[in-house]
């Protein structure tokens, strides 16, 4: 049998494992994680990572189960001294409002694609 992530997609150990390697800052500079059926609670669990991570630049969370609380987590991340300079979150379940606070966190990123 063949694993399918978008029947699967991550669960919670998984990203907890992609935390610890995110935080030993391994030299990755592109993460995609697209359609990988990522919610606000496993979002969290990686942002753990992503907060030590100093070498992730460009991140795409597209086509995911991200909601308002999970991007209102991930806008914190991008607040703090992030290196993060493109991030894709096109195609979630987001709201206007969290929408906006994305685009006023957007003066720091060069490229991000929300719709």
């Amino acid at each position: 049998m063949d694993f399918d992530k978008k029947l699967f997609g991550m669960q919670l150990g998984d990203a907890m494992q992609l935390s610890g390697i995110l935080r030993m800052g391994t030299g990755i500079h592109r993460l995609r994680l697209s359609e990988c059926l990522i919610n606000d609670e496993t979002l969290h669990v990686l942002i753990s990572g992503l907060q030590q991570n100093e070498t992730i630049t460009h991140l795409d969370l597209s086509h995911n189960k991200i909601n308002d609380s999970g991007a209102q987590r991930f806008c914190r991340l991008l607040h703090e001294e992030s290196v993060l300079r493109e991030v894709d979150l096109v195609i979630t379940t987001l709201t206007t409002r969290e929408i906006h606070m994305l685009f006023v966190v957007d003066v720091c990123l060069v490229s991000s694609n929300l719709f």
